[in-house]
């Protein structure tokens, strides 16, 4: 088992190291205890001049740089990725170190590892990127060292935060960051992620400026968004958003939001979800170029139908700039509206995916417009992509041919059981064995994949971050054909720089 990264010889000589990455193990230090403790000073010196990035994650055992008393400088750090180091502690001021000198100094031991990994005051001023449990998140919260102590940082990932800890999101540490461009929200017990309520100057301007944001893994989640309508463009400057696993969520906003400069949506997992879009919201996103829907088990519709009290009167909503759509194992999808007083113009679409929605008959009942669309890709049974002059019916056509196919199916089914009650009994034993094995195997995949559990919904964060980082957002899951750990595996093999990285 691996429970240090390097010995201290070595540690000492690593001025070239760029990035250090550790997941998964049971490491306890990163520089092992010196072979002759006695010989060494009171205090043991480290220094990573040339390091930029620290990602540590799912270390358990994890206590600290160093077992005994140390310091450590690391001047070049940018991006700090610590979560679910529970033996850890990250952060300390310059103040609760005074304090922490004068009870040890009273003892005759050591601080025995749990020195901070990272000074506060010397560290986070330089910070773009930070990745933190809710636990570090509130302790930063509480230092009130120097005003522009989060000034740089630019991507923010705020991860497992729980009851024990704050139902309440830390919007206010919001406005200490008024450079914030991406936001990552996971694995944590909020209900709500911006009050209207409490939201003051300094958290709006904030907003204002996110260009990312992505919440993941939110099991009591059920909206951005519950405030008064007059702030509806908080976050008209967002161009990413991406919710996954918000297994609460019901609706995107009670009321109008304007995304009028969203590039990117992307919705999987959302199991209550029945429609994503009211009409006002809709019509904002004129720069939308991508939208991805996957795995909602309960959406009826994209668009919601409204109809206007006083009557139907005809709604039109141009996406301008949509290239991309795909819809993905959607069961109770019905259609993309389904209002007959829509009108959908949808100018640059090019590619449409269309998989698993077996209720899909129809693309929306009202107009469409679609002049650069020329097919639909479906099942990867299909041996080409399907087209029948229009969006409205090439749907219609793969409902009829998902229908036949089912029935196909049946019918085979059928007739192998006729078949197999003429064979002798011998053939029918192995035909059975043969079954069972391929249905446990499959039952095994099958439970595997249910029971992830938390360690599954953590790897699943980790990869999101990682494509995040690398800008695979757009390229990186193309259709979800490319598994992001596949793009992973080969960017490692061609990335230049000095890493070291353990897994």
């Amino acid at each position: 088992m691996l429970e240090n990264l390097f010995p201290p010889s070595i540690a000492k000589g690593l001025e070239q190291l760029e990035d250090i990455v550790v997941r998964s193990c049971g490491l306890e230090f990163l520089v092992a205890q010196d072979a002759k403790p006695e010989e060494q000073p009171s205090i043991v010196g480290f220094e990573f001049p040339r390091l930029i990035s620290l990602t540590l994650s799912r270390l358990p055992k994890l206590r600290g740089c160093y077992p005994g008393r140390h310091s450590v400088e690391w001047p070049m750090l940018r991006n700090v990725v610590v979560f679910h180091c529970d033996s850890l502690e990250i952060f300390r001021s310059k103040n609760e170190s005074s304090k922490e000198t004068f009870r040890n100094s009273q003892l005759e031991d050591t601080i025995d590892g749990q020195q901070p990994l990272i000074s506060i005051e010397k560290v986070v001023p330089n910070l773009k990127k930070m990745a933190v449990n809710g636990k570090d998140i509130i302790k930063l919260c509480h230092d009130q060292s120097r005003p522009d102590l989060f000034h740089k940082i630019e991507i923010l990932h705020l991860l497992c935060f729980f009851q024990d800890q704050s139902i309440l999101f830390p919007f206010t540490f919001l406005k200490r960051i008024p450079n914030l461009k991406t936001l990552r929200v996971a694995l944590s017990d909020f209900k709500e992620l911006f009050p209207f309520q409490e939201l003051d100057e300094g958290c709006t301007l904030t907003l204002q400026k996110l260009r990312s944001l992505t919440l993941e893994s939110l099991g009591n989640f059920e909206c951005i968004w519950n405030g008064d309508s007059t702030l509806h463009n908080i976050l008209e400057n967002l161009q990413h958003l991406e919710l996954r696993k918000c297994s609460s969520l019901i609706k995107l906003a009670p009321f109008t939001i304007s995304l009028r400069n969203l590039k990117s949506l992307e919705v999987s997992e959302c199991r209550r979800l029945m429609n994503l879009l009211i009409f006002p919201i809709a019509k904002s996103l004129v720069h939308l170029q991508r939208m991805r829907i996957i795995n909602c088990e309960s959406m009826e519709e994209i668009v919601a139908n409204e109809e206007d009290e006083k009557g139907i009167v005809a709604h039109e909503i141009v996406f301008e700039r949509l290239k991309f759509l795909k819809l993905h194992s959607l069961p109770r999808l019905t259609s993309f509206c389904t209002g007959s007083n829509f009108v959908f113009n949808f100018l640059a679409l090019e590619r449409v995916i269309v998989t698993q929605c077996p209720m899909m008959t129809t693309f929306s009942p009202g107009v469409i417009r679609a002049p650069l669309l020329k097919a639909i890709f479906g099942t990867k049974e299909m041996d080409k992509p399907r087209w029948y002059d229009d969006l409205n019916t090439t749907i219609e056509m793969l409902f009829k041919e998902t229908v036949n196919e089912k029935e196909d199916r049946k019918n085979k089914g059928v007739q192998e059981d006729e078949t197999e009650e003429a064979t002798t009994k011998e053939e029918n034993d192995k035909k059975r064995g043969g079954d069972e094995r391929v249905e446990k195997s499959e039952t095994k995949v099958t439970t595997k994949e249910e029971e992830k559990g938390e360690e599954g919904a953590m790897k699943k964060v980790e990869v999101g971050m990682w494509a995040e980082e690398n800008g695979a957002d757009e390229d990186g899951k193309e259709e979800g054909e490319g598994k992001v750990e596949e793009t992973e595996k080969k960017k490692r093999g061609r990335k230049v720089g000095r890493r070291y990285s353990s897994r």
